[in-house]
């Protein structure tokens, strides 16, 4: 009996656009999606008599290697709403998209690691999140 090998996808590309400006590529993509549990019980049981799922929240977080300030200054100034396109198989006709759409950029972090790299991690949250596949 063979056994067949899976592998993961090696991330290839992602990227953060200021209307359709890249102001960075990025790095390490983590992209989380919850949605509010709406819950509602009557007096004869301890069990939910409905259960609605609520309002839903597009969290993500990136990194990517320092370039300027520019990271730290939309958080600061709090008034960029970008756009982040993640292509996890590179880019090409017909290849898969994840796009935050209308993101706030709502926490910065700067390292600088022994070895010289400078890195910045940025976190916020996205209005709407759209899978999809790249145009032709």
């Amino acid at each position: 009996m063979e056994v067949e090998e899976k592998m993961g996808l090696l991330g290839r590309s992602g990227v953060i656009l200021v209307g359709s400006t890249v102001i960075g590529k990025v790095k390490n993509v983590t992209i989380d999606i919850s949605a509010e549990k709406i819950k509602e019980y009557t007096w004869d049981s301890d069990k939910p008599d409905a259960l609605f799922s609520g309002n839903k929240s597009f969290t993500f977080g990136v990194e990517k290697l320092y370039v300027d300030s520019t990271y730290a200054n939309y958080v600061r100034n709090g008034d960029v709403l970008a756009t982040i396109v993640v292509r996890p198989e590179g880019t090409g006709s017909g290849k898969p998209t994840a796009t935050l759409n209308s993101a706030i950029l709502d926490k910065f972090s700067y390292k600088e690691a022994q070895n010289g790299i400078i890195g910045e991690n940025v976190t916020g949250e996205a209005m709407d999140l759209v899978f999809g596949v790249q145009a032709a």
